[in-house]
């Protein structure tokens, strides 16, 4: 990869969490964003190895005898768990990611917000990655699930169990949700009230704004996912529950992907770039770089020939 590259994406990297009206670009806050984004995609990365691991390889001809053999060690309830256990832990990425964003825009000088950018801030890192086991697992990790068969593989845990599962899921999603839509309101509020303004700080958080509606529809998708799962484990509907976790890895893996996709839709110098490097603007470029590379070429050969011409006829009239 190019060093230009680097230098588009590192720019609409830091378009997506540097914020906003007037604050100081110092060390301490660069390092907050770039935390916050390396924990965003290690989370990321962590649920598609996991799903990768314990549901592709677990239905494979290779390895369903080694998870058959290994489900009274708990790995039949791991892979009933995990659907859980990644939505919480996403959820609780986006809404810290949401909340950083409204306090150092929205609470710019404020007690919390010194706290949040002082030594203390790897706490939120911790925060993201012990609240989820200690919210799922206690409950969840209680009894062994055996698998249905070793050609299937599926987990069956009981209805009372589905039920606890999707009961916490919904009870940490619906509100993370609904604090994340409060404080994306409050940011457009502050943006609707210095629309006035064309600093370039706000134009910035005006194009992250449009690039968090792509973050904040994926999430809206998966509420509704759990929400109709809790709906079914209710109802004693136990199939259903069960055929819907097909439609979890397209959620996850929007909910993983939109953000850089809107990245590229909305950033002019990252699309440009990345059209480069395909070749689609290729012969425009090389067009261009060769009419600029010999108007320069005639510009430095006729300046000596014109001042050569002007000192002649000086010369001449003297």
């Amino acid at each position: 990869m190019s060093a230009d590259i680097r230098r588009c994406l590192k720019r609409a990297q830091l378009q997506n969490d540097v914020t906003l009206v007037d604050i100081p670009n110092d060390n301490i806050k660069k390092q907050l964003v770039r935390n916050r984004l390396y924990d965003k995609g290690i989370a990321d990365v962590a649920v598609m190895i996991n799903y990768s691991v314990f549901v592709t390889l677990r239905t494979t001809n290779f390895f369903n005898d080694l998870f058959w053999n290994l489900q009274a060690y708990y790995i039949g309830t791991w892979c009933f768990v995990q659907y859980y256990y990644s939505v919480v832990l996403r959820a609780l990425g986006i809404l810290l990611i949401t909340a950083h964003r409204y306090i150092t825009m929205c609470k710019h000088g404020s007690s919390l917000e010194h706290w949040m950018n002082s030594r203390m801030r790897w706490i939120l890192v911790l925060v993201h990655w012990i609240v989820p086991p200690a919210y799922i697992l206690p409950f969840l990790f209680r009894e062994a699930i055996p698998f249905d068969d070793s050609i299937a593989m599926d987990p069956i845990p009981k209805k009372r169990l589905i039920s606890l599962a999707n009961l916490l899921s919904v009870a940490f999603v619906v509100p993370s949700f609904t604090v994340c839509i409060l404080c994306y309101l409050a940011i457009l509020r502050k943006l609707y009230q210095h629309r006035v303004d064309l600093s370039v700080s706000l134009r910035r958080e005006r194009l992250v704004c449009i690039q968090m509606m792509g973050v904040f529809i994926a999430f809206a998708l998966v509420v509704l996912y759990n929400i109709l799962q809790f709906n079914f484990s209710l109802q004693s509907n136990v199939g259903p529950v069960i055929q819907m976790r097909v439609v979890f890895p397209l959620i996850s893996s929007f909910l993983s992907y939109v953000n850089p996709w809107m990245m590229i839709l909305t950033t002019q110098d990252l699309r440009r770039k990345l059209l480069d490097i395909y070749g689609l603007r290729e012969k425009r470029f090389n067009g261009s770089s060769t009419k600029i590379a010999s108007t320069k070429f005639v510009r430095n050969q006729s300046f000596p020939l014109e001042n050569v011409r002007r000192s002649a006829t000086i010369r001449h009239q003297g």
